[in-house]
C-alpha cells in the first residue's frame, strides 16, 4: 500500500472494508470519530490530495482525483466493500463507484453511502471556485464546517483558501461530465435542518442510480451532522450493507 491516498483508521483484518470521503476542506482525520464507530469494517479514510496529511498536490478535477482513490481501492478492497462520503465526498464516492461500472474494473460496492450530498450536476454554472476571498469565506461560514474565529484569521486564510478553491474546482468540473444510472444499492443520509443540502435535493439522486435506494433523516441535524452523530451514522451503515 502506498499509503497516499487513504489512512488505515481502524484495522480489523476479515471484515469488509469500508472507504470513506470527507466533505470539502477536510482532510485524513476529519472523519476519524466516525471511524472508531465504524466497528463492523476495516476503516480507510481518505486523506484529499494537497489537504493535511496528503503528500500529493491538490487535484485538478473529479477525473484526476477518481483517478488517486482507485489505484489504492484496487490494491486494498476485498470482494465486499462500502463508499461512503459525506457532502462534496459523496460526489467523490459516487465518481468512484460510476467509473468502477463504466469500466468494468471490478465488482460494485455492495452499498454507496451518500450524507449531506447533493447529486454531481448541483454546481453547474456555479463559479465558486473563482470567487473573491470574502465571498467564498462567506459561503464556507454557512456550512459551519469551521469555527468563524478560523473563518476570520487572515493568514490561517492564506493557507486554506487555495484549498477551498480547488475543491470547488472539482465540484465544478464535475457538474461538467456525463453520468449514466449506475446499479448500486445506494442509502441516502441528510439532516433535517440542513439548508444546504436539502431533502428536496434528494430527488434529483434518481437520475444516477438505479439500484435500491434508501432516505434515512437524522432528526434536528444542519449540513455538518457528520460531527455529533457518528454512532448514530454507523449503526445506520452497518445495517442497510447488512
Amino acid at each position: 500500500m502506498k499509503d497516499d491516498a487513504f489512512t488505515h483508521a481502524l484495522a480489523n483484518p476479515g471484515k469488509p472494508c469500508i472507504f470513506c470521503f470527507p466533505y470539502l476542506g477536510g482532510n485524513g482525520n476529519s472523519l476519524a470519530e466516525l471511524a472508531k464507530n465504524l466497528t463492523a469494517f476495516d476503516v480507510f479514510t481518505a486523506k484529499p490530495p494537497g489537504h493535511w496529511g496528503s503528500k500529493l498536490p491538490p487535484s485538478k478535477n473529479i477525473v484526476e482525483i477518481t483517478d488517486i482513490y482507485l489505484a489504492e481501492i484496487k490494491e486494498l478492497c476485498g470482494k465486499t466493500y462500502i463508499l461512503f462520503g459525506h457532502s462534496m465526498g459523496g460526489i467523490i464516492a459516487y465518481s468512484v463507484a460510476h467509473r468502477i461500472y463504466m469500466d468494468g474494473l471490478f465488482p460494485l460496492p455492495d452499498a454507496l453511502v451518500l450524507s449531506a450530498c447533493g447529486c454531481p450536476l448541483e454546481f453547474q454554472n456555479k463559479k465558486y471556485s473563482a470567487m473573491p476571498d470574502r465571498e467564498l469565506i462567506d459561503i464556507m461560514m454557512s456550512y459551519d464546517a469551521m469555527p468563524p474565529q478560523v473563518l476570520e484569521d487572515k493568514e490561517l486564510m492564506k493557507m486554506l483558501l487555495p484549498l477551498f478553491r480547488a475543491d470547488y474546482g472539482i465540484l465544478e468540473s464535475a457538474a461538467k461530465e456525463q453520468w449514466s444510472k449506475i446499479p448500486v444499492k445506494t442509502l441516502l443520509i441528510w439532516g433535517e435542518k440542513d439548508v444546504i443540502e436539502p431533502v428536496s435535493a434528494l430527488v434529483r439522486w434518481q437520475s444516477f442510480l438505479s439500484g435500491e435506494i434508501k432516505i434515512l433523516p437524522i432528526k434536528e441535524a444542519s449540513h455538518m451532522f457528520i460531527s455529533g452523530h457518528e454512532a448514530e451514522i454507523a449503526a445506520a451503515i452497518s445495517m442497510f450493507s447488512a
